[in-house]
């Protein structure tokens, strides 16, 4: 129940747990949904709407980021009640609707994490977990359960008046 770490004149006697103690990290093979992008296009997904995700706010499905699998469409949505981000790539793969909300944490980690390569990201999205394959990597995160607000509610159909700035003047 003890490790002790020696180096030198140092000593260390460290607490430790049965690994049986941590919870499951393995996916269950039903509904889950399978697909690969590259760790670029990804970043830049997440770079986009992470902006945008509730802190700390009441609502917790609001602290997180929505991801939305559907056709040839991956899509990430994210909003503080305030402000909405939206972005969408492209996927090889048509898939079935799917949708997860990654918390604040993971999205911020895997940010981090993948690098600007076009090195593969093997994404898999299950009812209660994602994971995130690339390198040497397997990133599993447990989702937030709860229902993402409509934002196609938000975002009107269409546009009767469009401006076209200078983005650097704007900036």
């Amino acid at each position: 129940k003890r490790l002790v770490v020696k180096a030198g004149k140092s000593r260390f006697a460290l607490q430790t747990l049965p690994a049986e103690d941590f919870p499951q990290m393995n996916l269950n093979a039903a509904n889950q949904v399978s697909f690969t992008v590259t760790q670029k296009a990804f970043k830049q997904l997440l770079g986009q709407t992470q902006y945008a995700m509730a802190a700390q706010d009441v609502r917790y499905y609001l602290n997180g980021m929505l991801l939305q699998v559907e056709g040839n469409a991956l899509r990430s949505v994210a909003t503080d009640g305030h402000r909405l981000a939206f972005a969408q790539m492209d996927i090889s793969e048509s898939l079935e609707r799917q949708e997860v909300i990654l918390p604040r944490k993971s999205v911020l980690e895997l940010a981090r994490l993948l690098a600007d390569t076009e090195d593969p990201l093997n994404i898999t999205l299950a009812h209660n977990q994602a994971r995130f394959s690339f390198g040497d990597v397997v990133f599993v995160t447990k989702l937030i359960d709860g229902k993402f607000p409509d934002y196609t509610r938000v975002i009107p159909p269409s546009f009767t008046q469009e401006l076209i700035l200078n983005r650097v003047a704007l900036s």
